[in-house]
């Protein structure tokens, strides 16, 4: 089934104070209602989540969003798996996998498909704990494969985040390193652990963390990281 929009709509399927929903089996594209520039990021999801638990996203694809292809905004216990999230069109922004907010712990975000995103294939920022990021796919897109900040006690294993270009445009949200791509990227996180991911090809280091908290980084194949001799240990 396609859920088609016109970018006049914000989101496609908005999901707030409900719990144990599915949504399994849907072409989503083209909503959001505020167009990307190059110094101002878009408004809207294909999937939006706000106080919203223990839901399932499974076996969607999710095209053309601007800004977001799932967002989850405070919102636990949910799992995310089988999607896949592209943009093909240059005039967009967006950010494949975006969890965010305190209340947005314990979710599972495995085996997902996503590319073309400027902003980062898989985005965590200021969310709860307990987040478990596994064996996605985070290919060609801009600023980060994945990328966390703020967070805490999460794990990130199996991951593939390799060939991210870059950057793009003079957003306000600061890229993590200038003008380069990351595959994954730690910032203020602690109690992390990133283990047995796949990295290459990315322009800016393949593995990238600023030494705060007390994270674990093991068993990554890598070619390049920040600080250096963190491929592989």
């Amino acid at each position: 089934m396609i859920l088609q929009g016109d970018y006049l709509e914000r989101d496609g399927f908005h999901l707030e104070n409900v719990s144990h929903v599915l949504i399994r089996g849907f072409t989503v594209r083209d909503f959001g209602n505020k167009a990307t520039t190059a110094t101002d990021w878009g408004v809207g999801n294909q999937i939006y989540l706000e106080n919203a638990h223990y839901n399932t996203i499974e076996h969607n694809t999710l095209i053309n969003g601007d800004m977001t292809g799932i967002q989850l905004a405070d919102s636990g216990n949910n799992t995310v798996q089988h999607n896949v999230v592209f943009v093909d069109n240059a005039n967009l922004a967006n950010c494949g996998i975006h969890v965010g907010r305190a209340k947005s712990a314990a979710n599972t975000i495995r085996l997902n498909l996503l590319w073309g995103a400027k902003m980062a294939g898989i985005m965590v920022s200021s969310a709860g704990p307990g987040n478990r990021i596994l064996d996605n796919t985070a290919v060609a897109n801009g600023r980060a494969g994945i990328t966390v900040s703020g967070t805490n006690d999460i794990w990130i294993e199996g991951n593939r985040a390799s060939y991210n270009r870059g950057p793009w445009g003079t957003s306000p949200y600061a890229a993590d390193v200038a003008g380069q791509g990351l595959g994954i990227s730690l910032t203020n996180a602690d109690k992390a652990t990133v283990f047995d991911n796949r990295m290459r090809g990315n322009t800016g280091a393949d593995l990238s963390w600023d030494g705060k908290g007390e994270n674990k980084l093991e068993a990554n194949a890598c070619e390049t990281s920040t600080p250096a001799g963190s491929c592989g240990r």
